[in-house]
């Protein structure tokens, strides 16, 4: 699998899956996307949620620690803090200690946490929280990376000459919400940049994990999909992959998950990211040439 380098010295498998928010489905979600062979799981919420996951790991087998090159057969292991957890820093670490307590490893791979939980802005209190917080999670030692979520792109260059710069920024990046200011700023700053909601923050997915809404059934979309003999969500995938950002998949059947991480197979022609590229904004639609 296609994994991207951190400044941290770890690599990020470039495709995730994003289990299930709630603990009563996270163990059928992390136990498909074990089977599917999912080389990253990207799990959030509580200790309630960190349990499950450990069932699904405990399950696939034995898991030492959790690294991104999977030599010992685990999964690079990802987790969002909750924002009241995130908020001070050694309440960030206890939320953290107590995740890995949950869990089969002894360290996590990545640990994110909200930019809301340091205040809004992109100056003053919000950068002092927020750069405290990495600073207390990159000290205890117990994640190889460190990461922000939702963070404004102004706020890097904060962060950069204060020396706090994450590892990893995550954002909401579909077509319609190319954050081209962001993808620039992580750039710019050796900052990896990860896609949340990759295939529109309104997709839902209906009993027989079919995914329905966001920008799946837009013309351009299946245009680009028909032409490349692959499904809408793949030629979304692809795009954020063409860009440089790997991608946290919401599939959540085997079948699905499994060609979700077919994608960085799929070559997007410059033909097709233009096209894609019109949504932007709600631009006007445009044929794919």
């Amino acid at each position: 699998m296609r994994a991207f380098p951190l400044r941290s010295g770890a690599r990020i498998p470039a495709v995730g899956v994003a289990l299930a928010p709630s603990a009563d489905a996270l163990f059928a979600h992390a136990r498909a996307a074990l089977l599917a062979g999912a080389p990253r799981l990207d799990g959030s919420g509580a200790v309630a949620s960190a349990r499950e996951l450990a069932r699904a790991l405990d399950d696939h087998g034995d898991c030492g620690h959790a690294g991104a090159d999977g030599a010992d057969g685990c999964p690079f292991v990802s987790w969002r803090l909750a924002t009241v957890d995130a908020a001070e820093p050694r309440r960030a670490v206890s939320a953290l200690h107590a995740v890995l307590a949950a869990l089969p490893v002894d360290r996590l791979d990545l640990v994110l946490v909200p930019w809301v939980a340091s205040g809004h802005g992109a100056h003053g209190p919000a950068i002092v929280s927020i750069g405290a917080t990495l600073s207390a999670l990159r000290a205890d030692g117990r994640a190889a990376a460190v990461g922000v979520i939702d963070a404004p792109a102004r706020a890097l260059d904060v962060l950069a000459r204060a020396g706090l710069l994450p590892d990893v920024v995550e954002a909401a990046l579909d077509p319609r919400h190319p954050a081209a200011a962001l993808v620039a700023a992580c750039s710019e700053r050796d900052v990896h940049l990860t896609a949340s909601a990759p295939l529109g923050p309104d997709v839902h997915f209906d009993g027989n994990g079919r995914a329905h809404g966001g920008i799946l059934d837009h013309p351009v979309v299946r245009e680009v999909a028909d032409r490349l003999a692959v499904s809408p969500a793949q030629a979304l995938l692809a795009w954020n992959l063409t860009r440089g950002v790997s991608v946290s998949s919401p599939a959540a059947t085997p079948a699905k998950i499994l060609r979700h991480l077919d994608t960085p197979h799929v070559v997007l022609a410059r033909a097709d990211v233009a096209a894609l590229d019109t949504l932007a904004g709600g631009r006007a639609q445009a044929a794919v040439a």
